[in-house]
């Protein structure tokens, strides 16, 4: 079709380029680009108000559920397990347990890091964020 094959769907509703004799002069490729310029930056612009009002939605959902949790020293907790080599060993997913512990909070590191050690092996654990931590609750205390 007019001396090329069509590539796609919209090569056939396009009427066929013309061919320049002429090179563009540098009025014409100067208004060009502050055109595509002036169009960039209203897309930019767009696009980042709809990312903020996105942002913005997006942290009202979480903030609705969120509850604040506080652990203080010597507080019993369990661990969220992470799967793969995250917690020195592989595990499988579907019957291993999600949470690993008891662990005993040593020391808060920040609001929402702590550093734990393990209350039956003694193992001490690199900080740890609050959102995989989880009360631990029992009716004994292990030593």
């Amino acid at each position: 079709m007019f001396g090329r094959h069509p590539r796609h769907p919209l090569d056939l509703c396009l009427p066929a380029p013309r061919s320049l004799d002429q090179h563009p002069t540098e009025n014409d490729l100067s208004d060009y680009r502050k055109r595509l310029l002036a169009n960039l930056l209203l897309a930019y612009v767009t696009t980042r108000e709809i990312l903020d009002i996105s942002h913005e939605k997006q942290a009202r959902q979480y903030n609705r559920h969120h509850r604040p949790v506080q652990f203080e020293p010597d507080d019993l907790v369990w661990v969220t397990a992470l799967s793969g080599i995250a917690m020195g060993k592989w595990r499988g997913k579907k019957l291993s347990p999600r949470r690993d512990g008891p662990y005993r909070i040593t020391q808060r590191l920040s609001q929402l890091t702590y550093s734990l050690i393990h209350t039956i092996t003694g193992q001490q654990l690199s900080p740890i964020h609050v959102d995989r931590l989880h009360r631990y609750y029992s009716f004994t205390i292990p030593d």
